[in-house]
């Protein structure tokens, strides 16, 4: 019942299919999304702390961000530091660069 070694609170030992819900649920204990004030200031019923909070936590914000690390390496990995700055290749590249960045910023 929770006794270091012993399982976890939920009653059930971790198998392979429950582990992740282990998991989750302790992080989810350990939240510091619920200190008073955030930055001597934000409260936990401020708009902006409520909407970073559920950002974070939505199912698909891992997912955005770990896709937006692979674009970046293809971003780099397209990137030719030797290539003549004044052909349209170039040109392209940067436009292309200049795009992906933008979404990344605004994301």
């Amino acid at each position: 019942d929770g006794k270091a070694g012993g399982p976890p609170a939920g009653g059930k030992s971790p198998t392979p299919d429950n582990l992740l819900d282990v998991i989750d649920e302790t992080l989810l204990q350990q939240s510091s999304y619920e200190y008073e004030t955030v930055l001597c200031c934000i409260t936990p019923s401020n708009p902006l702390r409520r909407f970073c909070v559920a950002a974070v936590q939505h199912p698909w914000f891992d997912r955005t961000i770990m896709l937006l690390i692979v674009g970046n390496c293809v971003q780099m990995a397209i990137m030719d530091p030797l290539l003549d700055r004044t052909t349209r290749a170039y040109a392209e590249r940067e436009y292309a660069v200049l795009i992906f960045d933008t979404i990344l910023i605004a994301v």
